[in-house]
């Protein structure tokens, strides 16, 4: 699954060296274990978890992604957005392909 969600950022034109890549690759991966976790208190839920596995302060997890995607080909999604768009297109494919 970690290669689609590389994938997936690499395609939207995330930048490989920003740190919120990684970020989103982790968050994505929470969303595609358990959506509810990205869409229900997004900052409790899935920043805290990838904080705690970073050791740093959820706010400086939130102000990665949402650097990383300002970089993106959608840089006016918000994070919450973001990473739910991601975890439909990788789990359901895109509206194109149907």
């Amino acid at each position: 699954m970690k290669k689609k969600i590389f994938e997936y950022l690499n395609e939207k034109g995330i930048k490989h060296s920003l740190s919120g890549f990684d970020y989103l690759m982790r968050a994505i991966e929470i969303g595609l274990e358990d959506k509810k976790s990205i869409t229900n208190n997004i900052c409790k839920n899935c920043y805290g978890v990838i904080a705690k596995e970073n050791e740093v302060k959820s706010s400086q997890i939130e102000r990665a992604m949402r650097h990383a995607i300002e970089t993106s080909d959608f840089p006016n999604l918000c994070v919450s957005e973001y990473i739910a768009l991601a975890v439909d297109t990788i789990k359901y494919g895109d509206e194109e392909e149907n």
